[in-house]
């Protein structure tokens, strides 16, 4: 999914849904999480693509790790 191109279209459609609430990224990582359950259908996949890609954005963005470890996880 990296390798077409889909993953960064759909993190910034979540981001596009959700970004402008409070708490911005870690909704919009629950939206990713909807779409991507559609999409792969393996919680496990979806788990750890997520934490790939906006784990370390979500450390640095002031998010703890341990929030950001349950956002992910929970979303998975």
């Amino acid at each position: 999914m990296n390798a077409s191109g889909i993953t960064p279209r759909l993190v910034h459609l979540s981001t596009l849904l959700a970004g402008w609430m409070s708490g911005g990224l870690a909704q919009a990582s629950i939206v990713l999480s909807t779409l991507m359950g559609g999409v792969s259908g393996s919680a496990v996949a979806d788990a750890a693509m997520q934490s790939r890609v906006l784990g370390k954005s979500m450390v640095e963005g002031g998010y703890s790790p341990g929030f950001t470890g349950a956002v992910l996880s929970i979303g998975g």
